[in-house]
């Protein structure tokens, strides 16, 4: 009833791709050099149905990189400390990152569908990218990493997270599905498909989170400016708004720029404002985690594990 199709594959000069020219790249070779899933993940996600596309190994190598990479990173990070967990079933957590990323979650099963729905696979699949590499690793693995708890809702949504790519990339949801579903022999492809939990859905928490992302950004921004390392904690820094944000919320502020107060101002003419004054207390903190930050360095190059204890010495003035 339906067929949904590229236009026409061109080189990397913008041309037709010929035989009789000598610029075809074989579909073989884009499978041998990024794998068959990549390849899939390339021609869904570079352009709309119906144009043409120029291809390339670069091109299929990056989402190999990107998106694939990323992915099967998330659940080399589960497989790494799954092994401390005591007990492994989903259970509802408090934590604003954790409902945030529900909701994004939920609402990314809504809009996939819809998409697929309406037959626009190229939509459909780069909503699933920036949701695994901006929200997911980027932002809720990266601030989540040192929370066992976090864990659980980590493989939970990796299992619903495969059935959500099977129609994309199906080696790499079936590879996933399989690994982190030891107890069962099912493929992915003989589950339904998930459906949105529509209470889980919070706009107002996803929007607080848009803010306090554009905050960071900004006050990070600000750090390279004035080439002050995030390693060097700072007193404060001051907003522009009425409302103060939920304590969690807040908290990622703070960590995230790195600074031992959030102040709030509204009548101050900038968005963000760091207090870049530093005082010997400051500085030696900022020493402290230079320090630190060398000796995980050092342990990662002797490729120590992570329970292991360790003898440093430290000489200086």
């Amino acid at each position: 009833k339906n067929v949904m199709v590229n236009g026409h594959t061109l080189d990397e000069h913008g041309k037709k791709m010929s035989k009789s020219i000598g610029n075809v790249i074989r579909p073989s070779e884009l499978m041998d050099s990024a794998g068959v899933d990549a390849t899939r993940w390339y021609f869904y996600t570079a352009n709309t149905l119906g144009e043409s596309m120029v291809v390339s190994q670069k091109g299929a190598q990056e989402r190999l990189r990107g998106f694939i990479f990323t992915l099967l990173n998330c659940v080399r990070f589960y497989e790494l400390y799954a092994e401390d967990l005591k007990d492994d079933s989903a259970k509802s957590s408090a934590n604003s990152l954790d409902r945030w990323l529900l909701s994004k979650f939920n609402g990314l099963i809504s809009e996939v569908t819809a998409s697929l729905d309406g037959y626009d696979p190229t939509g459909a699949s780069r909503v699933i990218e920036k949701f695994v590499v901006e929200d997911l690793s980027n932002w809720w693995l990266r601030r989540s990493r040192k929370r066992k708890e976090a864990l659980v809702l980590l493989r939970t949504l990796l299992l619903e997270l495969a059935k959500v790519i099977a129609p994309f990339t199906p080696f790499v949801a079936e590879d996933i599905y399989r690994r982190l579903n030891l107890k069962s022999s099912q493929s992915v492809h003989l589950t339904d498909w998930p459906k949105a939990n529509k209470k889980l859905i919070n706009k107002k928490l996803e929007d607080s989170m848009d803010e306090v992302r554009a905050i960071v950004a900004t006050g990070l921004a600000f750090r390279k400016e004035k080439q002050i390392k995030v390693r060097q904690p700072l007193r404060s820094v001051t907003l522009k708004r009425k409302v103060k944000f939920e304590s969690d919320l807040e908290n990622l502020i703070r960590d995230e720029l790195n600074v031992k107060e959030v102040r709030y101002d509204i009548k101050q003419e900038a968005e963000v404002v760091l207090d870049i004054n530093l005082d010997n207390a400051l500085v030696s903190e900022g020493y402290a985690r230079e320090l630190i930050r060398q000796i995980q360095d050092m342990r990662k190059e002797a490729k120590y594990r992570m329970d292991q204890k360790i003898f440093g010495q430290w000489h200086s003035d």
